[in-house]
């Protein structure tokens, strides 16, 4: 059974009270680990990206992205802060 089944579960019980379930989509409920990996491959093919953004976008794979993609960056040593500025626009 799942983590969010259980919790439905647990609001249905029926005890007469009233809940409100409140979830954040984005990486909680759903990955957003392949939509914001293929943000940063369209953004590397069409936005121009630095030889230096390249190289560290090639040391990250799919499943290592977060919600965060710039401080995913970041930890592979890429620092160029106009670029992940527009990289956050894009």
């Amino acid at each position: 059974m799942s983590v969010l089944q259980t919790i439905l579960d647990r609001v249905r019980a029926g005890d007469g009270e009233t809940r409100v379930l409140i979830f954040d989509l984005d990486s909680t409920l759903i990955s957003t680990q392949p939509r914001n990996y293929a943000i940063l491959q369209e953004f590397i093919r069409i936005g121009g990206a630095p030889a230096e953004l390249v190289a560290a976008a090639e040391r990250l794979a799919a499943h290592e992205v977060g919600w965060n993609v710039m401080d995913d960056l970041r930890a592979r040593g890429f620092q160029h802060l106009p670029t992940l500025s527009r990289l956050r626009s894009f």
